[in-house]
């Protein structure tokens, strides 16, 4: 572990910064920053979670609300609608309204994410069951909650965001190019091995970002 503790975490970034007179606020706001970062820019497999979906009668033929049915949700995985073997492709919005009006291949499953609603084809059907496979969003670290999944095993990443989001206020330090590189290195690296993890994981190819 890299620092321990919220206030290890404070300590630890304002002397790798080097710089003494950074309040405690705002490193706070280097570390807030840089996790949201992490949250856009990271697929780790530490970050992946499955939620199944019941489809109740009321909502058979429905998008699927995210933010309302997956709180902590970021990023889909993958998607598995029942009957099917193989995760559902993904196709654009456009894509899904033409499988919606005129159908498609029975053999095959799609889905599409417009405006944070999940949509799918075949249509649900009441107490159907879709596997949502997803990246949770990972909350920063606070006085209460003083570590997460991005201390616990990506600590030289964030350590890199919290450098980049200071950067702005430590002008022409050199140091700011080699952070950036760092950073990079290390999120693609994360993102690139993450599915070399588990044996016969799906490739991330189906992981779409445009919400």
């Amino acid at each position: 572990m890299l620092f321990t503790g919220y206030s290890g975490w404070i300590d630890g970034v304002r002397e790798w910064l080097d710089v003494d007179d950074y309040s405690d606020d705002r490193i706070d706001t280097f570390l807030q920053l840089a996790n949201e970062r992490l949250n856009i820019d990271l697929m780790s497999t530490r970050m992946e979670k499955v939620f199944d979906y019941t489809v109740l009668a009321a909502d058979e033929g429905m998008p699927i609300d995210l933010d309302t049915v997956i709180p902590n949700f970021n990023k889909i995985r993958l998607v598995t609608l029942p009957r099917f073997y193989d995760p559902a492709d993904t196709v654009a919005i456009n894509e899904w309204k033409r499988l919606e009006l005129f159908g498609a291949d029975t053999s095959r499953s799609f889905y599409s994410i417009d405006a944070m609603k999940l949509n799918v084809y075949p249509k649900t059907k009441e107490d159907d069951v879709i596997e949502i496979r997803y990246y949770t969003r990972v909350p920063p670290i606070t006085v209460q909650d003083e570590s997460n999944i991005f201390t616990e095993y990506h600590a030289n990443i964030l350590l890199y965001g919290a450098a980049l989001e200071a950067a702005p206020y430590m002008a022409e330090d050199e140091r700011t190019t080699m952070w950036a590189q760092m950073y990079k290195s290390l999120v693609d690296n994360v993102n690139t091995n993450s599915p070399k993890e588990k044996m016969g994981s799906v490739p991330l190819r189906r992981h779409i970002t445009g919400l």
